[in-house]
C-alpha cells in the first residue's frame, strides 16, 4: 500500500520536469501505401482528388498491371480502380499536407490525368515513357 502513494508521486514529479506544450504535441509523419490492380485496357483516367498541392510521377510497366503508391506529409493517402464506361484510377488524399503518387502503367497505354487546379486534362501518349505533374502550391523549404 505505500508503493502507490510513492508510485504516485514520481508520476507528478515526472510530468513537473517535462516542458509545458509537450503532452499538446502532435507528431506528423509519413507513411507510404502502396495498390496493385489488374489492368487489361489501353486507356486510362487519373483522377487527383485531393485538396493538398502534390506531384504524380508516371512510368511504364509490365503489361497487366497498374501499381500505385503514394505518401503524404502528414495525412493520409488512398487509391481505387473504377471502370465505369472507360477505367479510371482515383488518387485521394485526407488531411495531407503534400501529397506524392508514383503510377506505373503498362506500356502502350494511354493516360488522361485530371488535377485539382486545371480546367483541362494532362495526357501521357502511349509512347512516352514517363511524366511528372504538380498542382497547387510549390513545397515548402
Amino acid at each position: 500500500m505505500t508503493v502507490r502513494p510513492a508510485l504516485a508521486i514520481l508520476g507528478l514529479s515526472f510530468l513537473a520536469v517535462l516542458p509545458r506544450g509537450a503532452t499538446a504535441q502532435v507528431h506528423r509523419t509519413t507513411e507510404t501505401t502502396r495498390a496493385s490492380f489488374l489492368f487489361l485496357d489501353h486507356e486510362l483516367t487519373i483522377d487527383v482528388l485531393a485538396d493538398a498541392p502534390g506531384v504524380v510521377r508516371i512510368i511504364r510497366g509490365r503489361p497487366g498491371r497498374i501499381e500505385v503508391s503514394g505518401s503524404s506529409s502528414g495525412g493520409v493517402v488512398g487509391f481505387g480502380l473504377a471502370s465505369r464506361q472507360f477505367p479510371e484510377l482515383a488518387l485521394t488524399a485526407v488531411e495531407a499536407e503534400r501529397v506524392i503518387y508514383l503510377v506505373v502503367v503498362p506500356e502502350g497505354t494511354y493516360v488522361r490525368l485530371r488535377l485539382p487546379d486545371r480546367d483541362v486534362a494532362e495526357t501521357l501518349g502511349a509512347l512516352e515513357n514517363a511524366g511528372t505533374f504538380e498542382w497547387g502550391a510549390p513545397p515548402r523549404r
